[in-house]
This record gives C-alpha cells, sequence and structure tokens, in this order.
C-alpha cells in the first residue's frame, strides 16, 4: 500500500519534487478516494482539511452563486496529475468554491494541517514542493491574466460605434491572434427569412459555406439544452462533420453557440466555429472555459445587430406601405 501510495503522490504537480525519502514520510497523512461523476468533493463555504489530487477522471471547481436563480461559474477543470483544494496546506478556512467530479476516478486525499506541520518540521526537504506550489499558483495567475485581457479586449471591439460587420472581422482577427492554435473560424447567424443559421463571415474566407438546418439533431439539443439552462460548456468540443464544413483535415475543432436570452424558447441565434489544423489539444477543458465566457460578448453583439436588423426590416415594411396608401 506504501508502495502505491508513494507512486501517486510521484504522479501530482509538486510532490514529484520531493525525495523519495521524503514522499515515504507523507504516506502516513494521504489515502486513496474513489470518486463517481456528479459527487461533491467538498462544498462551497464549508470547511476541509484535505488538498487533493486528481490520479483519474476530471474534477469541476465553481462558484456557486447565493441566488438559486442564477447557475454556478466554472472556475476550472482538474484533470489527472492536478491538484485543487491547495488552501488547506496553507491555512485552515472555508472554501472559496465547490469540487465535484465530472467522471468518475480516483482521488488522493491530503491532509492539509499534517502536511503544513511537516513542512515547517522539515523546511529544507520540503523546499521544492512549495517552490512547484509557487510556480502552479503563478502559472495560473499568469492564465487568468491572459484570459481576462482576451476578453475585456474582445467586448472592447464589439462594443465600438463601428458598423456590425467591422466590428466582427476586427473580433475574428483579435480571437485569431489570442487563442494558441487557432487557424479557422466560420461566424454563422440565425436567418430572419428561413429556418436555419447563414453563413456571415469566414476566416480565413471560404466561399460557397452551406447553411445549417434548425432541424439538424445537433442544433436542436444545443438550443434544447439552452431552454432547459442544462448546457454545459465542455460539450462545445463536437465533431463539425455534422456540418459538412470543409475542414476534414483539421486535428481538432469547437463551437461556440451563441443565445439571446430574451427568446425564451428559441434562443439560439449564432454559433462560431473554430479549427486547429495541428494543433489536437487546442481546445482543451480549460480552453473551452476561455470560449464559453467569449461567448457573452459574442452573442450579445449579435443580438444588438439582429435587433437593428428587425428595426430596419420593419421601418422598411412601414415606408414601403405608406408608399402604396390610395
Amino acid at each position: 500500500m506504501s508502495s502505491e501510495l508513494n507512486q501517486a503522490l510521484k504522479s501530482l504537480q509538486g510532490f514529484s519534487a520531493l525525495e523519495d525519502a521524503a514522499l515515504e514520510q507523507l504516506i502516513f497523512f494521504v489515502s486513496i478516494r474513489i470518486i463517481r461523476a456528479g459527487e461533491t468533493i467538498f462544498c462551497q463555504g464549508e470547511p476541509s482539511p484535505y488538498c487533493f489530487g486528481v490520479l483519474s477522471g476530471e474534477v469541476v471547481i465553481q462558484r456557486v452563486s447565493k441566488d438559486a436563480r442564477f447557475p454556478a461559474k466554472v472556475l476550472g477543470v482538474v484533470g489527472p496529475g492536478g491538484l485543487f483544494g491547495e488552501s488547506a496546506i496553507f491555512e485552515d478556512s472555508p472554501r472559496a468554491a465547490m469540487g465535484s467530479g465530472s467522471k468518475d476516478g480516483k482521488l488522493i486525499a491530503i491532509r492539509g494541517p499534517q502536511l503544513r506541520e511537516w513542512i515547517q518540521k522539515n523546511p529544507q526537504a520540503g523546499q521544492p514542493l512549495l517552490l512547484a506550489l509557487l510556480k502552479t499558483c503563478l502559472d495560473r495567475l499568469h492564465r487568468t491574466s491572459h484570459e481576462l485581457s482576451a476578453i475585456y479586449g474582445l467586448g472592447r471591439l464589439l462594443g465600438s460605434d463601428k458598423p456590425f460587420m467591422e466590428q466582427l472581422a476586427t473580433a475574428l482577427k483579435f480571437l485569431k491572434g489570442s487563442l494558441e492554435g487557432l487557424d479557422d473560424l466560420v461566424f454563422y447567424q440565425r436567418s430572419a427569412y428561413w429556418e436555419e443559421l447563414s453563413p456571415l463571415m469566414s476566416l480565413p474566407a471560404l466561399e460557397e459555406l452551406p447553411p445549417i438546418l434548425l432541424q439538424n439533431e445537433l442544433v436542436q439539443k444545443v438550443n434544447a439544452a439552452a431552454v432547459a439552462q442544462s448546457f454545459d460548456p465542455k460539450a462545445l468540443t463536437l465533431l463539425l462533420s455534422v456540418f459538412k464544413l470543409p475542414w476534414e483535415k483539421r486535428a481538432a475543432v469547437a463551437i461556440i453557440p451563441l443565445f439571446d436570452w430574451d427568446k425564451a424558447q428559441d434562443p439560439l441565434q449564432g454559433m462560431l466555429f473554430l479549427a486547429s489544423v495541428n494543433h489536437a489539444s487546442a481546445f482543451s477543458a480549460e480552453k473551452q472555459l476561455l470560449l464559453a465566457a467569449m461567448s457573452h460578448p459574442l452573442a450579445e453583439a449579435l443580438s444588438r445587430h439582429s435587433r437593428q436588423e428587425d428595426a430596419s426590416a420593419q421601418n422598411r415594411l412601414q415606408q414601403s406601405k405608406k408608399s402604396y396608401r390610395p
């Protein structure tokens, strides 16, 4: 059992930096835990003395709103080798978010107060672990800073007073420059006249792109999930062969659905398709969360544009009626 715990610790961020002798001392306050998809590991606002490492499966960290009308905000997804709940190593405080399993798997649970005491008694042996944890925190901070700047930059571009098509062209170029490995983008808008999503713009420019019928099975599933408020941002990565786009030789593809929540029964108003030629991991779980956040300014800009188009069409109709009035 000690050998299994030793190997489990070695597979985790930070702990792999420790010497075998140090790991042997830590196994006395660690244990293996089996989790199931949907199982709560710790609750927001409650104390938890454990730091966890993911050996297999996947864990979602989310912030729960006090207002039940608002869905939980996904903060991160932790896969094999990753740590979460590290605050238990440094302090005894309530959890700032909730952790739950999104896939069946196995965790290693590390008692934070005991590990803290061990580091204090063995500062030299524990130094590699502390440095590795610091690097992990810095990496997260850098990634978060990049994501926030990308979302803010996209919002500014789409909130300018330029015509929508100019905004969209600039926004697609910005996305391509901001997301590593992204090569192709196609923006679809719901047609005001036909039961389909029509191609509005692509980067690089593609000709003869097919429309997507609203009766498409995948489109209906996305729309139904949105109406039921059960849409999962992690479900964004899908096979584009369903839509017959000319992207057969792409290593990874993803879809950002664009919703107008004022249209309660039929919120899906557009889609942004993305593809990477060579990067198979271009749309990782973390990147999908970023794409989900970016969908909000895109959807708002599209909704404004659609309302302006509707208003212009109504105005033309009224003018036409006046011109034919006897």
